[in-house]
């Protein structure tokens, strides 16, 4: 396997190391393997040398002068800016602690503005907002980089000179010149536009672009400051070279002879022209071999046997050695030392050795139950506690991202502020027509949707869709006013201390989309809890007609104190609108879930672990899937 080829080449390393070998030369022929064995290798603190080098566009130096450009060309498109913020070489004169925190600063700021593109609005706001001195800073930096740089076409020379200038504006230069790849994109920087200062051809941003991220990727960097017994080379430069010991990698038929194209011409044509065709290639890279084999103290070959299902044959120049050695020495050259070092190794998962596959967690955190619970919080810990102690209990969350386009969930916060403002218009809309309501319902819903962000069809599409259900709503209110019901009041919070077997207090704190309140003909009162939902209708009749299994109403029922008398989710999403009355008494429904949810906190409170128990439809859509690491431990004994 790759990881058994890439170990093989550590311990070898490893041991002609310990065995005195001055000289080992790692000759890649795959590349993909090298980089993994250079891993095992550097996390052994075995530095290499690389001679090969890589471009230098994939450079992390290189990295902030591309995602500048990112920025211009995408007019700040808010991806690449905070990726931009995040950069190691930007305003390197402050410590890395300001650095950070201006970073974070900047980017809590443009996620609470949702902001998407757009320098005008970028420099709005920044001018409106009071930034602490380093953020300032990194702000005015950008505004003003931004500026010098442009968008107007101009020479090659002229827009060298102009990136240059911008990553000293941004503090980037004193850091690119402490790094070697740095220095590198600084001298190609500096040598390009004195080169091209007679070229006065004027380009475009994106044909400016193109032209130097091909400059980028036709330079290549070296770090020469490693000084390493080990170096990473390839077969054309070990050409008159003697080394202590030399191992040949991914040596398997795929590799050797190196695959290569004519390109246009095939070998008749390219003798013609006295090009070297593929047999003269061939024959080069086959006395390269001999060479490299003939001035090495001893070499190791390596390949893979198999990758996937299929076997994966070694090299024919390799499969020739090892038929003639066999005939003339009756031996195989087969290294049965290493293979069987390799084979005793500890089973690996993921690469690694000793992590082997992890069990379901169940940690025990009594110290850390919350002071305060959500309807939100209650739905965790029903469906998997170790979401809860993730999520809750250790405070760790997904940071909130900037919405490009609008959600459904996004959709129904904005559904729950109209109907919020339409009833305190309108508490009763037997008093009105329709008509009147109609037209309410539809410029409210117009103001609140311009809260969207500015071309996001999205939005549009999710405001057509709720324009569709304004008269079934209407119909829908009148008929719950006559059965008695009127509206009270929208959007209120509740709170409900929760006592714990410790005697620790756990507030319960939510707030309710809805409260309806009727009085039957004996004058009694009674108050019904709804909750909007733009969800699909079968799955809020099934969360209604399962108290048992749903979280959320029985959440607010206790919370409601004294219970209500009926708690119902309204559909908005079929027409015509529904309200799912939660089956049985919903006194009751508050009681078994009160107790519920204190005998569960108070086992916590005891030291009661918490298992990662969720099924797959929680799991799919979890935050904490990454920290239960479940894929990896659910084939296993579950721990």
């Amino acid at each position: 396997s790759l990881e058994q080829e890439a170990q093989a080449v550590e311990f070898t390393v490893r041991r002609w190391l310990y065995q005195g070998k001055r000289t080992i030369a790692i000759v890649v022929q795959d590349r993909l393997t090298a980089r993994r064995a250079r891993a095992r290798l550097e996390r052994a603190q075995i530095l290499i040398a690389d001679e090969s080098g890589w471009t230098l566009s994939t450079t992390t130096a290189s990295s902030v002068a591309m995602r500048w450009l990112d920025l211009i060309a995408g007019d700040f498109y808010f991806r690449d800016l905070l990726d931009f913020l995040r950069s190691p070489f930007i305003l390197r004169d402050l410590d890395e602690a300001q650095r950070r925190a201006a970073g974070a600063e900047l980017e809590t700021l443009l996620i609470r503005a949702n902001y998407i593109s757009g320098l005008h609005k970028l420099r709005s706001i920044f001018d409106r907002s009071d930034l602490l001195p380093a953020a300032s800073r990194l702000a005015a930096s950008l505004l003003a980089s931004a500026q010098l740089f442009g968008r107007k076409p101009r020479p090659l020379s002229s827009w060298l000179r102009a990136s240059l200038e911008c990553l000293e504006r941004l503090g980037a230069t004193s850091a690119l010149r402490l790094d070697a790849a740095g220095i590198d994109l600084l001298r190609l920087l500096q040598t390009l536009a004195i080169e091209l200062q007679g070229d006065n051809e004027i380009y475009s941003l994106s044909e400016w672009r193109r032209w130097f991220d091909r400059q980028l990727e036709d330079a290549s960097f070296r770090d020469t400051a490693i000084a390493s017994a080990v170096v990473l080379t390839h077969l054309g430069l070990t050409d008159g070279r003697t080394f202590d010991g030399v191992i040949l990698l991914g040596a398997d038929a795929d590799h050797l002879p190196s695959p290569s194209s004519n390109g246009l011409f095939n070998d008749a044509v390219l003798r013609q022209l006295g090009l070297p065709s593929r047999e003269a290639r061939c024959d080069l890279e086959r006395r390269r071999l001999m060479n490299v084999l003939a001035h090495s103290g001893t070499a190791l070959i390596t390949w893979q046997a198999a990758k996937g299902n299929e076997p994966n044959p070694p090299s024919p120049y390799w499969a020739r050695l090892i038929a003639f050695h066999r005939v003339a020495y009756g031996e195989a050259l087969a290294d049965t030392e290493l293979e069987r070092l390799l084979d005793a190794l500890p089973a690996t998962a993921d690469g690694e050795e000793g992590i082997g596959v992890p069990a379901m967690p169940h940690p025990s955190a009594p110290a850390l139950i919350p002071d305060t619970l959500s309807a939100y919080d209650y739905g965790g810990l029903i469906a998997c506690p170790y979401q809860f102690f993730v999520r809750r209990m250790l405070a760790l969350r997904e940071q909130d991202e900037v919405l490009e386009a609008m959600e459904k969930k996004d959709y129904g916060e904005l559904v729950h502020r109209i109907l919020a403002e339409f009833h305190h218009r309108f508490p009763v809309v037997a008093a009105s027509d329709d008509a009147t309501l109609l037209a309410a319902l539809r410029e409210i819903s117009e103001k609140i949707f311009q809260a969207a962000p500015e071309g996001d069809y999205f939005a549009r599409a999710w405001r057509l869709r709720w324009e569709q259900f304004i008269p079934a709503y209407v119909e829908w209110q009148r008929e719950r006013e006559q059965q008695g019901w009127r509206w009270q009041v929208s959007e209120v919070a509740r709170e409900y201390p929760l006592e714990l077997v410790s005697g620790k207090m756990v507030r319960l704190r939510g707030r309710l989309d809805r409260i309806d309140t009727r009085r039957d003909e004996s004058n009694q009162d009674y108050f019904a809890v709804l909750d909007y939902k733009t969800g699909n209708a079968e799955g809020l009749k099934k969360r209604a007609a399962n108290p048992d299994e749903d979280s959320q109403l029985p959440f607010y029922a206790i919370i409601a104190d004294p219970a209500p008398s009926e708690l119902a989710y309204v559909g908005l999403d079929d027409d015509p609108v529904v309200a799912h009355i939660m089956a049985g008494d919903a006194g009751e429904i508050a009681i078994d879930h009160r107790q519920r949810l204190r005998r569960a906190l108070s086992d916590i409170a005891a030291g009661k672990g918490l298992p990662a128990q969720g099924v797959d439809a929680v799991c799919a859509y979890c935050e904490a899937r990454g920290v239960c690491r479940k894929r990896y431990w659910e084939d296993g004994d579950g721990g």
